[in-house]
């Protein structure tokens, strides 16, 4: 794990709080544990946090991780999970607990650790059980940036990333998720229609524009606080 002075200068260049980057790290060592686990062949990682961690660096920093869960019965997910957790103490990370609930779309579990800032955090899991996937994932080799090693998941591709994060933007207003579709569209991803409209048909919806627009709108009021401490320069 990184020493509090390396972390404190980390902070400086990246312009987020000491906190951001501790947790950053963090998310790092447990995918990077994650991907030499049993459970590697049953979630497919995506979000916000696989765009910075799989495909742009200099991407939003996040604080959680998500995936859909595929051929796995969430019981045994969550014991694989706790299983492969262990192995986060030989990272630096002093690992306390898992506290775990059920959601509508599947399950819910939050890790509480310690580092270099040695006050507790937390990392939350979000396992999506509806497999609703519009194309098969790929085997994709994680960015490297604090020299962990070679570490590889299955990976949502950006162009669906960009539609769920279209489909969220249809149901809320949250300020994370018309960042991260800005910020693909100004790394050239574009939207695959087919893709999109096999998003909403699962739940019976239907891509509405203007409800988009409406909702990108609203998350101008919390736009500085959801997004502040996780950008050097917000647009």
């Amino acid at each position: 794990m990184i020493t509090l002075s390396e972390l404190k200068k980390l902070a400086v260049k990246e312009g987020v709080p000491q906190a951001v980057i501790e947790k950053d790290i963090a998310l790092s060592v447990t995918l990077a544990t994650l991907s030499g686990s049993k459970l590697v062949e049953h979630v497919v990682f995506k979000g916000g946090t696989a765009i910075r961690k799989a495909y742009f660096k200099e991407a939003r920093f996040s604080e959680d991780l998500d995936f859909t869960a595929v051929g796995i019965e969430q019981a045994e997910c969550l014991r694989l999970l706790r299983k492969t957790l262990e192995g986060l103490a030989e990272a630096g990370i002093t690992f306390e607990k898992v506290e775990a609930e059920k959601t509508t779309a599947g399950l819910k579990a939050l890790i509480k650790y310690s580092g270099p800032l040695a006050y507790a955090q937390r990392i939350r899991f979000d396992f999506n059980f509806r497999e609703n996937l519009a194309e098969k994932p790929a085997r994709r080799k994680l960015l490297d940036p604090y020299g962990l090693g070679d570490a590889e998941l299955l990976i949502l591709s950006l162009e669906e990333i960009f539609a769920e994060k279209l489909h969220a933007l249809g149901s809320r207003s949250t300020p994370r998720d018309l960042y991260d579709a800005w910020f693909l569209f100004g790394k050239g991803v574009r939207v695959d229609r087919h893709v999109l409209d096999r998003k909403f048909a699962y739940y019976g919806e239907k891509f509405d524009v203007g409800t988009a627009i409406e909702n990108a709108r609203k998350s101008k009021a919390t736009w500085l606080r959801d997004l502040r401490h996780l950008v050097k320069a917000l647009p």
